[in-house]
């Protein structure tokens, strides 16, 4: 009887084991949203940074004239001897 039992057991066991790992919203499914979640952490903190380098460009634009002509240089291909009027 002891023997049927232990096997019952280990059955049961088993069987939940492998139900939990297979079920909607198991651990299977928990795995795969947990990839899901670090991806997404990582597209945030990506966007974050590119967030915080655009405002301190703004800053700059906003503030320093002499930014404002080596942007505007870089940007439309002006050569060094020509002026550049930057008006606010």
């Amino acid at each position: 009887m002891k023997k049927y039992s232990l096997i019952l057991a280990v059955s049961i066991f088993s069987a939940s084991i492998i139900y939990f790992l297979i079920k909607q919203n198991g651990f299977l499914d928990y795995q795969q949203s947990l990839s899901e979640y670090n991806n997404l952490k990582t597209i945030e903190y990506d966007k974050q940074i590119e967030l915080n380098n655009l405002k301190k460009e703004v800053i700059l634009l906003q503030t320093n004239k002499n930014y404002k002509e080596s942007h505007l240089r870089d940007e439309f291909f002006v050569k060094p001897n020509e002026k550049i009027i930057v008006i606010k």
